[in-house]
């Protein structure tokens, strides 16, 4: 069987004058001094898919190629098992065809927009993404757009087929996630307020609803706000405990234990396959036994 060569997948390359230095997670940076970078980066290029052995020696030579292999910046193995590796071509199911993604006016939301991307590719085959008010002021909805899911910002405002928005959005969602949620939109939801189109959404759908809480800990730790908690998670609402953060008002300097959208170090993808099938998992259990 004929082997071939790809750059590790879990390595970065850096280069500085005549330098390359290959970064490696949990290991000593592998270095190259006196080198043609050029020569080097092209080789990078051509080795992030597949490639043979005699292509990567025509810019490399033999010498740098064998050290390169050994140092195990680039792969040495038949073509299967390094397609298998990279990420573009596992076909990864996606549990959800229609997601709906609130974001709120939370400081938090500036970290949400690269992740509509990653819910594209991992979680759903649809997302629709219901900008507030108080997010539109560190959210732009063409940023969105331009990662392939539709923004919207208004009640009203009609898309394609799209008549009476909150209805269509809810009743096509799968999972409908709020990220960041601030503490009025919490109260909105627990409230059944329905005075904007997140909140009316969320009161139109039969889909799971995951609640991602972000505030500093004095608005957590207010009696108000812990009632509508309360409420929402007796209401069947999967409120995600948030995790520690900065109070970005007062500077870097002061740590919180509400500050923070609460994933540790599960990864939000994760996270939302895993509440998927945790839901499932719920509804077949009550229907199996109609005394629950």
């Amino acid at each position: 069987m004929k082997f071939f060569l790809m750059r590790n997948p879990a390595i970065a390359m850096t280069a500085r004058a005549d330098s390359c230095y290959f970064l490696r997670p949990g290991e000593s940076p592998v270095a190259m001094a006196g080198v043609d970078v050029q020569a080097i980066s092209r080789a990078m290029q051509i080795s992030a898919a597949p490639v043979t052995q005699e292509e990567v020696d025509d810019i490399l030579g033999a010498e740098r190629r064998a050290f390169l292999v050994d140092q195990k910046v680039l792969l040495h193995a038949p073509k299967p098992v390094l397609e298998k590796i990279l990420p573009a071509a596992r076909e990864i199911p996606r549990p959800v065809k229609h997601l709906v993604l609130g974001i709120t006016g939370a400081i938090a939301s500036l970290q949400v927009v690269p992740l509509v991307l990653e819910l594209l590719s991992h979680v759903a085959e649809k997302v629709d993404v219901i900008l507030t008010d108080a997010a539109l002021n560190l959210v732009k909805p063409e940023a969105i757009e331009y990662l392939g899911a539709r923004a919207w910002t208004d009640t009203f405002s009609l898309k394609g087929d799209m008549n009476v928005p909150h209805v269509q959005l809810a009743q096509a969602a799968d999972l409908v996630v709020v990220l960041p949620a601030s503490a009025h939109t919490l109260h909105k939801i627990a409230q059944g307020a329905c005075s904007d189109l997140l909140s009316l959404t969320v009161a139109a759908t039969s889909a799971p609803v995951v609640l991602f809480p972000s505030m500093n800990c004095a608005m957590w730790d207010n009696p108000g706000v812990g009632r509508n908690i309360r409420q929402l998670r007796e209401d069947g609402f999967y409120v995600v405990e948030p995790g520690a953060g900065r109070e970005v008002a007062q500077g870097t300097g002061q740590m919180l234990m509400h500050g923070a959208v609460g994933l540790g170090q599960v990864g939000l993808v994760q996270f939302l396959r895993e509440i998927v099938s945790l839901h499932k998992e719920t509804l077949q259990s009550a229907a199996s036994d109609p005394d629950r």
